[in-house]
């Protein structure tokens, strides 16, 4: 007699389909991870010319003249768009975020002012770092800051202090006073030296975004 059919399995409700926790929810297994979601500002901007053009023509002169004209409200609005074009440029590469200008103004009273040095010195750092990842010939970093805004603003204040108290007790040293009028100047010029360097980077690299997203 043929032998009799084997009996199939009971077929359960539910399909067989396992299961493991991904970082963005529950996945079938084996599944691809989904990427990470983009902003809206960067869903247009990978591997090819981005449809909104960041401005490359930014420049020291133009930026004193508007800061006298607008009594320094223009400098306030450019570096708050000079935040959000680092972030806009950057984010997606080193996974920061830089606060808002504005931001950081509300909390460095709080701090003393070290909080702003803190914020300039990783913005300045970004910048810098994105420069690299282009291939931008640009030696623009942290140093550029500390150097022209902090050092000589700090040498300045101690000379400055050594020269008054010579002056107190009635001591003329000519070349301390030739090397103070030399630090003072320096000290004058340094914060403008930074900001044409600062400018010019970010040019550069607006331009290259603008090309190559």
């Amino acid at each position: 007699a043929p032998a009799a059919p084997a009996a199939e399995p009971a077929r359960s409700r539910y399909p067989e389909t396992v299961y493991e926790e991904k970082t963005f929810g529950w996945q079938p297994y084996g599944a691809p991870a989904p990427e990470e979601p983009l902003f809206d500002f960067e869903k247009n901007t990978l591997g090819k010319a981005p449809k909104l053009q960041l401005p490359t023509k930014r420049g020291l002169g133009k930026m004193i003249i508007f800061s006298i004209l607008t009594l320094g409200i223009y400098p306030m609005v450019i570096w708050s768009r000079l935040v959000g074009e680092v972030n806009m440029v950057a984010s997606r590469y080193d996974g920061e975020r830089s606060m808002s200008f504005f931001g950081m103004l509300m909390l460095s009273p709080l701090t003393l002012g070290i909080h702003s040095l803190v914020w300039m010195h990783k913005l300045c750092r970004r910048i810098g770092t994105e420069l690299q990842r282009r291939n931008i010939n640009s030696n623009f970093g942290t140093r550029d800051f500390w150097l022209w805004n902090v050092r000589l603003g700090f040498l300045s204040s101690v000379l400055t202090g050594v020269g008054s108290y010579i002056t107190a007790m009635g001591i003329r040293v000519p070349v301390v006073q030739i090397v103070l009028f030399v630090v003072g100047a320096l000290a004058l010029v340094g914060p403008f030296v930074f900001l044409h360097k600062l400018m010019k980077s970010m040019n550069q690299m607006n331009a290259d975004f603008n090309a190559n997203g």
